[in-house]
């Protein structure tokens, strides 16, 4: 059916390349195009695709921009410029297989002696304490402090993400002695 479109246009940070999905019915445009300066591309160039699941080519386009956004480019840019120069970084980010291994946990729970736990982070996101008679057990992964929205398209605050800022213990009382 023609009457379903959508659109999604990606570039890499500080790259000149933007990479243009468009999809039209059953057909799907997939091409890319050069910035010139920081706004625009002004010509896209690719193949078009039909199917979904099993898509072959059937042709190529060019889409080409006929009318200008604005007179005054040069002030758009600056503007630009000044609003990604005044944005926050993002947080550092860890690859949640960097914090596999064995670790040493300080608990301490509402003004509650502390005690000290040698703990392994496994690769299916469990834990478990080692060495010791009682047994501290559950599951850790990672997340980010402060991002609007991952990179990699999840759910903000989502459990189960392969990097982070943060680490989260949870303890489960079935994995405890």
């Amino acid at each position: 059916t023609w009457s379903s479109a959508s659109w999604s246009a990606e570039a890499v940070p500080k790259g000149s390349t933007v990479y243009l999905r468009l999809q039209l019915g059953i057909l799907n445009l997939e091409g890319k195009g050069d910035r010139e300066g920081l706004l625009r591309a002004s010509c896209f160039k690719g193949s078009v695709l039909e199917g979904r699941d099993d898509p072959c080519c059937v042709g190529s386009f060019k889409l080409t921009l006929v009318l200008p956004m604005s007179d005054d480019l040069a002030s758009l840019e600056q503007r630009y410029r000044q609003r990604l120069d005044v944005q926050k970084a993002p947080p550092l980010s860890f690859e949640r297989a960097s914090f596999i291994g064995v670790w040493r946990l300080l608990l301490t729970i509402d003004g509650t002696s502390p005690a000290c736990f040698t703990i392994r982070l496994n690769q299916d996101r469990s834990f478990a304490s080692e060495g010791d008679a009682q047994v501290l057990g559950g599951t850790w992964g990672m997340y980010s402090k402060g991002y609007r929205s991952r990179p990699d398209g999840g759910a903000r605050g989502s459990a189960i993400e392969g990097f982070g800022s943060s680490l989260w213990l949870k303890v489960d009382r079935d994995r405890c002695s």
